[in-house]
């Protein structure tokens, strides 16, 4: 979110598909998501190769990985945003959920890093810690983490693993918790596996399919989740 171009190279380095020793699958993701912030022109062959490299009939890489690759070529390149969609088999609304550019003017020194969405209804959680088990109402949430509220008295740390009910499948990551009032829980997401990661992207794609005006979350210079 600093804007520093000297960060590009090895930010190049993480981005490049393929194993990496340490590097988690969303070290990966942010790394794109990061490029595409820079704008950086040199990142353009790793982003495409992400984006376009398919493996017989299937694409190569994982659909939120070609994703986030999308986003950041366009935002480097807008002219080849109307290739993205031509043969990508990658939706519009999945396009539309993406990482917020930094604010030079933003008076907070921790900007948010995407936009956070109030859901149609609350989205049962289990908070795990070395304090214990607590469940939560989640009620907005973004990309990057969220806001709840705390069902019980159970004292929280400031770490722990999340596990959100969604339909029949579950969005799981480990997070850092901080405390946003009586009973309410904000979280940032630290990692998750790429499927959590998707099947978040399609609970907040619903969310704002079904928000009436002025529901939806909106872009935000507050603190980042």
């Amino acid at each position: 979110m600093s804007g520093d171009r000297s960060a590009a190279p090895p930010l190049i380095v993480m981005a490049g598909a393929g194993e990496a020793q340490g590097r988690s699958p969303l070290l990966q993701l942010k790394a794109i998501e990061a490029l595409g912030r820079l704008r950086e022109p040199d990142a353009v062959p790793i982003l495409k190769n992400l984006f376009e490299t398919k493996r017989v009939f299937k694409w190569q890489n994982h659909r939120e990985l070609r994703i986030s690759a999308a986003q950041s070529l366009a935002k480097i390149d807008p002219r080849y945003a109307t290739k993205i969609m031509a043969d990508s088999g990658l939706e519009p609304g999945e396009l539309a959920i993406g990482p917020l550019d930094s604010a030079p003017a933003c008076p907070w020194v921790r900007q948010r890093r995407y936009e956070r969405i109030v859901l149609k209804k609350p989205v049962p959680a289990t908070i795990s810690s070395s304090w214990g088990k607590s469940t939560l109402a989640v009620r907005e949430l973004s990309l990057g983490g969220g806001m709840g509220t705390k069902q019980d008295m159970l004292r929280i740390g400031s770490e722990a693993d999340l596990d959100m009910n969604v339909g029949m499948r579950h969005v799981r990551g480990q997070v850092l918790l901080r405390r946003a009032g009586v009973n309410e829980v904000g979280f940032e997401f630290v990692n998750t596996d790429l499927e959590s990661r998707h099947r978040l992207r399609h609970l907040l794609m619903d969310s704002l399919e079904h928000a009436p005006v002025g529901r939806a979350g909106t872009r935000s210079q507050g603190r980042r989740s």
